[in-house]
């Protein structure tokens, strides 16, 4: 059995993904640009995509096997040809909500998958969604290779990494209260289409996950700003412990 991640990008994905290739037999697949690219172009003038999706498995998936599994993680699945991927495919298919999602979400995309792992510990009435705790992209043996920090810092370190998510305002309202404590700043927001004020802690790229691991042994507060209804722990939880 082979497990197919795809379009797993994201830095800490990687990692994991190099993490479990240790113990299984893992494929990470990128759709290739030319063609997200095309289906851009032909979506617009109304043309059916299925046969990119076909074409895509045909180069690149070719020799999947019915017990095969791929995974897909929520902030693509509506991206590109993915959902083509998915329909013209035959093996076990795995949705890993790593966001917060509502129940429209789910409604447009549960046909699509055999099952849905989901954080949140909601949605129980449906049949295909289990939940999962929050899991640490690495193994122990990997966290071993950090150093963690002695933070004999002169003021206590306040480390923030995240997208903007239409939450700058918060975290500056945030960062002001901070800073009359006597708390060292590390926010780092990073922006995204919700980005509309300007901000000293706005950073136009995101830091690699292991800057960012050394950021969080480095702070002696981290914070994490959730969305509201949001009742799983996050993965800012399990670095700050």
């Amino acid at each position: 059995m082979t497990i197919y991640f795809i379009n797993w990008v994201a830095d800490y994905e990687l990692k994991m993904i190099q993490y479990l290739k240790k113990k299984y037999k893992i494929k990470n697949i990128t759709t290739p640009k030319k063609y997200n690219w095309i289906n851009k172009k032909i979506s617009k003038i109304g043309m059916d995509n299925a046969w990119l999706g076909r074409l895509f498995i045909k180069h690149y998936l070719n020799d999947i096997k019915k017990d095969d599994i791929i995974i897909i993680n929520d902030s693509v699945v509506n991206k590109g040809i993915n959902k083509q991927i998915l329909k013209n495919i035959n093996c076990h298919k795995v949705l890993l909500l790593r966001n917060t999602v509502g129940e429209d979400f789910i409604l447009d995309n549960a046909n699509y998958f055999d099952i849905i792992y989901d954080f949140e510990h909601r949605f129980i009435g449906n049949e295909k969604i289990k939940a999962i705790e929050q899991f640490f992209p690495i193994g122990m043996d990997e966290i071993r290779n950090y150093s963690l920090s002695d933070k004999n810092n002169s003021q206590p370190i306040c480390f923030f990494l995240g997208r903007d998510k239409g939450r700058l305002q918060i975290i500056n309202e945030l960062a002001e209260r901070l800073t009359t404590l006597g708390c060292k700043l590390d926010f780092n927001v990073v922006k995204d289409k919700t980005s509309s004020t300007t901000s000293k802690y706005l950073i136009e790229k995101q830091i690699s996950y292991e800057e960012n691991i050394r950021r969080t042994l480095n702070a002696n507060i981290i914070v994490d700003i959730t969305k509201e209804n949001q009742s799983g722990w996050t993965l800012r939880i399990l670095e700050a412990l």
